[in-house]
């Protein structure tokens, strides 16, 4: 299992749209301009519009590991770096151009983007590209401005290039990709949302499922689990992601250690979070866990695919505004509180769980969820998975 640790909640966004004419040239090293648009002059090589939106050609162009949404808003975090990828798991591409800028102009976007390869990459506020193999032509972008392009016209399955902003801000990103075929160009274009991460745990929504007060009645889980090479309960520290620590580890069933009699395993996530869980197999249905902090404050624990906050589902425990003791499942979807969203009723399927606090005993999350859900990612019983989980102040 993975686990990244935050303490607050943080997130972050991004809305498809569409664009008027301006012109861009490809060329075998580098972007022949640095200009916004969809449209490339009829004389081209490549032609004079776009095949359509980027995913239309089965390129996947994500950030931080989660799609790009075009039907609904996702977010940044600022003073954060992000990493934009754009891949082809079926076919290739040869060239491309990824510009960022400031919609009315009012923001200096022209350090936003940068190469994170330069063997595949190059770019910044200005570059030389090469025209046909020939002639080296110098290429700046507007004021404000910058952009990231290729080295050469080799086909290429994955490139990317890294994203930082230090403000609150709205910004245009714009990605034109050159197929294999090198006649053939897709376009389309997006406004990121940078946002200071929110992390007040009262600014919380208010609104909660009414929950169980005791913990969950099912008896701890028999299994045999899958024998790990390198089995250990002292996690190894990775810098991936670089928003949150995270820990990776694989115990085994035999070395595995809990002080709570409920719980067969456990695993300190700070000197004064620690998870506690029972170990699932292939016939497991339900994941059974505690979550206790030795002081007094909100928790989170929460699903992920590559350890970001954005797209994953998460179950709170809070104190809400009736001064009850509450659990809810939400979506994460922004790098604020209004992108920590209750999921419907029918969503809550939480069993046995519970939320409580004191002074002497601190703050306990304890619930049961299943394995797979719809619309939520899935827990593999048998793999390894990766867990974000927050504590308010």
């Amino acid at each position: 299992m993975k686990f990244v640790g935050a303490t607050g909640a943080a997130l972050c966004s991004l809305l498809l749209q569409q664009q008027a004419t301006t012109y861009v040239h490809a060329t075998t090293s580098g972007s022949g301009s640095c200009h916004a648009g969809s449209k490339i002059t009829p004389s081209s090589y490549h032609g004079s519009d776009s095949a359509g939106e980027i995913a239309s050609s089965n390129t996947a162009v994500t950030i931080n590991g989660v799609a790009l949404n075009s039907a609904a808003p996702n977010s940044l975090a600022t003073s954060t770096t992000h990493t934009l990828t754009i891949s082809n798991d079926v076919g290739t591409f040869r060239g491309f151009l990824i510009r960022v800028s400031s919609p009315d102009g009012s923001v200096d976007a022209s350090t936003v983007i940068s190469p994170s390869n330069d063997n595949v990459s190059k770019g910044g506020a200005s570059w030389d590209a090469t025209i046909m193999g020939n002639s080296q032509v110098p290429i700046s972008c507007a004021a404000g401005v910058s952009a990231v392009t290729h080295v050469d016209i080799n086909t290429k399955s994955e490139v990317r290039a890294e994203l930082v902003l230090d403000q609150d801000a709205a910004l245009d990103l714009e990605i034109t990709v050159m197929t294999d075929t090198g006649y053939t160009y897709y376009y389309s274009k997006y406004t990121l949302q940078f946002e200071t991460p929110n992390t007040d745990p009262t600014s919380t929504p208010s609104v909660m499922p009414t929950t169980a007060t005791k913990p969950p009645t099912a008896a701890p889980v028999t299994l045999t689990p899958t024998n790990s090479s390198t089995p250990s309960l002292n996690p190894t520290t990775s810098s991936k992601p670089s928003l949150n620590p995270t820990t990776t580890f694989r115990p085994s069933l035999d070395t595995c250690q809990s002080s709570d009699p409920m719980y067969q395993c456990s695993v300190a996530l700070s000197d004064d979070v620690t998870f506690f869980y029972n170990f699932t197999d292939s016939n497991s249905t339900h994941l059974h866990a505690r979550l206790h902090y030795t002081g007094q404050a909100y928790l989170a624990w929460g699903v992920s695919k590559k350890g970001y906050m954005v797209g994953s589902q998460a179950v709170l425990g809070v104190l809400d505004n009736d001064d009850e003791f509450s659990v809810g499942k939400y979506d994460l979807t922004r790098y604020s509180s209004s992108g920590v969203e209750l999921m419907d009723l029918s969503r809550q399927t939480l069993q046995g769980a519970s939320f409580t606090q004191s002074s002497e005993d601190g703050t306990t999350l304890t619930f049961s969820k299943l394995l797979t859900e719809a619309d939520e990612i899935p827990i593999d019983p048998i793999g390894e998975n990766t867990f974000i989980w927050a504590r308010g102040g």
